[in-house]
């Protein structure tokens, strides 16, 4: 039983009337966000032909279901996706396979696709698996058959009774100038990555003309080894493809338009405008978005009008940039992106050879290695995205490394984002043009239009005297170019029953000066999630993602589900929670990558208001206690692992386990108080040496999000032998900064304050280093502690803490007795460009401080 086009909602393309269903606008949007720009056009006019072909046959159209035509064909080619993080793409089937398995996923997840039968999903798989395979498609159901013949006359011309100016109309609304190399690149592309799913097939003989040493089993070739072999030394474990994706996935479809086709940006991108371009705009306006857009625009569209490559880092917002040294994991990490972007036929790939190292740490030395292959490129573009703009000492740094021989690379385009205007010092005297970020009223329409949902109401309520129209306008108003935090629940039947609590903020607002609109959001977003019945919960989730941001890392379902387990926090109904629920409880407020588990908080405005007035004190201390139980656990002590594979199953595990561990001395050093229970924790956690060295090894490890990124960084560096061994109780307490109490309790039961690690320290070397605190230390001295005593590098506490520690610890040492002419030079040399202000005071009581040569 087939359903005609006359029972589906319908839209004009190119003069055609083609389905307008939401899983076929969620089909073209998702075949947009898995293609280039070229292959989306080609999956568009392979759509229209199709069309027409039931149009002029109307036999033919009664036995065809529309839906399942137009979904087939807009993503018969997902299999093409070239994302260097693609989860689509395999490494063992045709490409066709590909796609029919990733159309069937699709079909799977989207709510309507969900109530599609079987029959009509084998369909869809059936079409895009045999569309390049005629002689067996061609005698399939006309469902199939009508694809296959849709695809080919897009590359054939106009057949099956499809008038030529109809074909016309539809070539000149999606040109097809770029159709040939887009598809020859991606057919080499295929042959290099895996020949053995393209020999003995019509692709065969691109792989044999263009693909060096191309045959059945050639897939570990330079095109793809050598190529993932030197990514991974560029920047092993690098998280920009999970940020751009869940920046993609954030972005709603037809938003940052406005931006892309200002003419200022256009003539920076294409044409002689200024070579720096900074966006401005407060925390809401979409920066994020704006950047993320353009690199997505670039990725996908970068054979339209010139060959560009881009690379960008997002920044944390506890990163900063003193100078140019603050930038070097950056450009590592666009290095590593733009060398992603060459084509497998690159002549600067295959010069570059096995043996080069292209990590000397630096950002003069990633800049340096990027000009080596930017002879492949028309033009590259370099976003950084949330820098400070108050360094301006680092950004006439990085100006000077990125354009001090600007005539030798013209083509270098560098956009900054910020939240306020650089200063003219900063940017002198580089031209540059200063764009501000808000949210257009387009964008903010289409941000408070994703979350409408108009379901069956109450008909009582549809009576004219209780109907009240919702103020769109006002809300725009109010928004003043900020992306508000929203819930869903709130736009439900908006447009016939308001929800209240929306009507009341807005409503409530005035136009005065001092009104603060996000506060006043944000403040009934968690007033409405405090009383839902899964509270505790989210609070919790929201909790967790405003501290990893704190660290910045990033946080995954699977570490919320194990925290949930650690605070004691389940279903109000009692039922175990799951991945599911936690999502569906956080629905709204945060958003999950699929492939990393990642999740993110979805407004940072949200996000600063929870850091500020909502979780204090009795948070931190909560979290404090927690996380002291939780690596107290008996699984923990039979102490480290021997091994990187060991380890990496244990984080496995026990995914809240590296989040634990990194965290605990971090949140020791708030201003917190300290939990009741910390004098009972801590003997437990410093019980045996294993269990003070499995907390150690998990704190230093590399941190655990996926299998991929941990096993590069690995391979960089086996950080699970990082930590340092010999740790006792007083160590143990050192290390953490723990209150006076505790190291006086210590004291009191006999501990050996002389007690030295494996590398030769006593805590007093441990305590020296603490930053932002010298109570421990001061108590250790109290107690006795030998400020004399040397280390196995023949360092003392005092050698320590002019370049780790602080002043007052420093000054603490010299009244005990520490002799400064027992440091020796370098780390003098080290105290002078890492702690000036400890250098000062040295000058003044007379030490002669040597002579920086990098200065």
């Amino acid at each position: 039983m087939h359903t005609s086009q006359h029972d589906y909602p319908t839209r004009e393309i190119a003069g055609i009337s083609v389905i307008n269903t939401p899983i076929v606008q969620a089909a073209e949007a998702f075949a947009l966000e898995h293609s280039s720009y070229a292959i989306y056009k080609h999956v568009m006019r392979s759509w229209l032909y199709g069309v027409l072909m039931l149009d002029t046959n109307k036999t033919l159209g009664q036995g065809v279901d529309v839906e399942v035509h137009a979904v087939a064909t807009l993503l018969h080619d997902l299999g093409w996706d070239m994302a260097e993080d693609s989860t689509i793409v395999s490494t063992d089937k045709r490409f066709e396979v590909d796609g029919a398995f990733a159309a069937r996923e699709f079909i799977h997840q989207h709510k309507d696709g969900k109530a599609w039968d079987g029959r009509k999903i084998q369909l869809v798989w059936d079409a895009i698996a045999l569309h390049t395979e005629r002689s067996i498609a061609y005698f399939k159901e006309v469902d199939v058959q009508v694809v296959s013949k849709g695809i080919s006359m897009d590359f054939s011309g106009p057949a099956y009774g499809v008038p030529e100016e109809k074909y016309a109309s539809v070539a000149e609304a999606y040109p097809k100038n770029d159709l040939k190399d887009e598809v020859n690149q991606t057919i080499i592309w295929l042959c290099a990555l895996k020949p053995q799913t393209t020999y003995d097939t019509w692709m065969q003989p691109f792989g044999e003309r263009y693909v060096e040493d191309y045959n059945y089993s050639s897939s570990s070739k330079m095109a793809s080894s050598h190529r993932q072999q030197l990514l991974r030394r560029l920047f092993p474990g690098d998280q920009f493809a999970t940020q751009q994706r869940m920046l993609n996935d954030a972005r709603i479809p037809g938003t940052c338009r406005w931006f892309l086709e200002d003419e200022r940006f256009q003539n920076w991108l294409y044409g002689d405008g200024d070579p720096v371009l900074w966006l401005h705009g407060p925390s809401g306006s979409g920066k994020s978005l704006l950047s993320s857009s353009l690199v997505d625009h670039i990725l996908k569209n970068n054979t339209e009008v010139q060959n560009v490559a881009v690379g960008a880092y997002y920044f944390g917002r506890r990163d900063v940039q003193h100078n140019a040294a603050d930038y070097n994991l950056a450009f590592r990490s666009i290095a590593r992106q733009i060398v992603a972007q060459l084509p497998p036929t690159s002549t600067a790939l295959q010069s570059i050879p096995k043996e080069a190292d292209p990590d000397e740490g630096d950002v003069y030395c990633s800049f340096k290695f990027i000009n080596r292959v930017n002879c492949e490129y028309d033009r590259m573009i370099i976003v950084l995205d949330g820098v400070d703009p108050t360094n301006e000492d680092g950004i006439r740094a990085l100006n000077r490394v990125l354009f001090s021989d600007h005539h030798n690379h013209p083509s270098v385009r560098l956009l900054m984002t910020a939240r306020s205007i650089p200063t003219a010092a900063s940017i002198r005297p580089l031209p540059s043009s200063v764009f501000e970020a808000r949210a257009s009223r387009g964008d903010l329409a289409l941000y408070y239009c994703g979350a409408i949902d108009e379901s069956p109401v109450d008909p009582t309520y549809l009576e004219e005297s209780h109907t009240k129209l919702f103020d769109y306008k006002k809300l725009f108003d109010m928004s003043d170019g900020l992306f508000l935090p929203i819930l869903p629940h709130w736009f439900t039947n908006i447009g016939s029953q308001p929800n209240q609590v929306l009507l009341d903020l807005v409503e409530s607002w005035s136009e005065e000066p001092n009104t603060n609109v996000p506060n006043a959001f944000c403040k009934t977003i968690v007033d409405q999630i405090k009383v839902n019945e899964n509270a505790e919960m989210i609070l919790c989730v929201l909790y967790h993602l405003v501290q990893i941001d704190e660290l910045g890392y990033s946080f995954s379902l699977p570490m919320a589900y194990e925290a949930l387990d650690t605070w004691g926090i389940g279903h109000k109904n009692g039922e175990e929670h799951s991945n599911a629920k936690i999502l569906e409880s956080c629905a709204g407020l945060v958003y999950l990558d699929p492939k990393t588990q990642t999740l993110r908080l979805r407004s940072p405005l949200l996000m600063q208001y929870l850091r500020l007035n909502v979780f204090g004190d009795e948070y931190h201390t909560r979290h404090v206690a927690v996380l002291m139980r939780y690596l107290s656990q008996d699984s923990f002590s039979p102490g480290a692992c021997n091994s990187s594979e060991d380890l990496k199953n244990r984080f496995q595990a026990h995914p809240y386990l590296w989040y634990a561990a990194r965290n605990l001395s971090p949140s020791l050093a708030r201003n917190i108080s300290v939990p009741e229970s910390f004098n009972e924790d801590f003997p437990k956690l410093a019980a045996t040496q294993g269990q003070i060295e499995s907390y150690l090894q998990a704190a230093e490890a590399w941190p655990y999000l996926d299998e991929e990124t941990y096993e590069e960084c690995e391979e960089s560096e086996g950080r699970w032998r990082c930590f340092t061994r010999g740790y006792t109780s007083i160590h143990l307490a050192a290390h953490l900064g723990v209150r006076e109490t505790t190291i006086q309790m210590l004291f009191d039961r006999g501990v050996d304050l002389e007690a030295r690690t494996a590398n030769g320290q006593t805590a007093l070397h441990i305590a020296a280093e603490i930053e932002d605190d010298s109570n421990t230390l001061r108590r250790l001295l109290q107690c006795g502690s030998d400020v004399a005593i040397v280390d196995h590098d023949s360092r003392t506490p005092l050698s320590h803490a002019i370049v780790y520690g602080n002043l007052t610890s420093v000054e603490l040492l010299l009244e005990h007795g520490a002799d400064i002419g027992a440091v020796d030079e370098e780390d003098l040399l080290e105290c002078l460009r890492e702690k000036p202000e400890i250098a000062q005071f040295l000058v003044g009581i007379g030490v002669e401080m040597p002579a920086d040569e990098e200065d």
